[in-house]
């Protein structure tokens, strides 16, 4: 592929992030011709840059159901709210700032990434949970709380 190939397919792969179905997805950074990185709150999605299908599930439902796996993974924490939301085309990873692997597929989906964060509680100053939601099935990929001083 020439460098005007390049630049065109680049040019598509970030414009197609910017809107899906009437949602708003945000930017992110072109890694390589096949991946793109992209910041959801404290994490980072990455997806394999392609043609996402619209979500068959709705946000609303999709974070309805994170927050309810959130509660039944520790019933102690109270006061968690949804901080961050994005639906990700294609995910093949979701990692925590330093890099640790929090969630890795084999076949990338279109899913949905929800950050809730909750006040400090049990002697913990930060409380958060994260969760993976397949867009099309509405099934749960991964769901973790984190907690840390």
């Amino acid at each position: 592929m020439d460098t005007v190939g390049r630049i065109a397919l680049a040019a598509v792969a970030l414009a197609s992030l910017m809107t899906l179905n009437g949602c708003i997805v945000r930017s992110g950074t072109i890694v390589d011709q096949t991946t793109i990185r992209v910041a959801v709150g404290e994490f980072v999605a990455t997806e394999q840059q392609g043609l996402a299908r619209a979500p068959a599930v709705t946000q609303e439902s999709a974070a309805q159901t994170g927050l309810a796996k959130l509660t039944e993974l520790n019933g102690t924490i109270n006061g968690l709210v949804l901080s961050d939301a994005h639906f990700a085309p294609r995910l093949m990873t979701l990692s925590d700032a330093a890099g640790s692997p929090i969630y890795a597929s084999t076949e990338p989906a279109d899913d949905w990434i929800f950050v809730f964060t909750a006040p400090p509680q049990n002697g913990f100053t930060s409380v958060r949970g994260v969760v993976v939601i397949d867009a099309a099935t509405g099934r749960i990929s991964s769901a973790q709380i984190l907690q840390s001083n």
